[in-house]
């Protein structure tokens, strides 16, 4: 998975977890659309279990894919019937 932090101004971390094949496509299914090719979503590699301490530390968790996507209802960070699709990719946003 590739992860990015983002921080707000107070401190506060938006955490951002895409699986790896997804970095770089957009995504769009009539009015929605997800460009994984900015910025935002441009981080390291990183394991479930790096993913997973981040989780702990996050304000918001932005989720893209399968796996991240499925990893944050694992860790029950994410309502299963919270989760959307755009274009087939699953997506979630979390405020923790």
């Amino acid at each position: 998975m590739i992860c990015k932090k983002h921080f707000l101004t107070d401190g506060r971390m938006i955490l951002v977890v895409v699986d790896d094949e997804l970095i770089g496509k957009r995504f769009e299914d009539g009015d929605l659309q997800i460009d994984l090719s900015k910025d935002f979503y441009k981080g390291e590699k990183v394991t479930e279990e790096e993913v997973v301490g981040l989780f702990k530390k996050a304000y918001i968790i932005h989720l893209v894919g399968e796996r991240a996507v499925g990893l944050g209802i694992k860790e029950g960070y994410v309502d299963r019937s919270r989760v959307i699709k755009i274009a087939g990719v699953k997506h979630a946003e979390v405020l923790c």
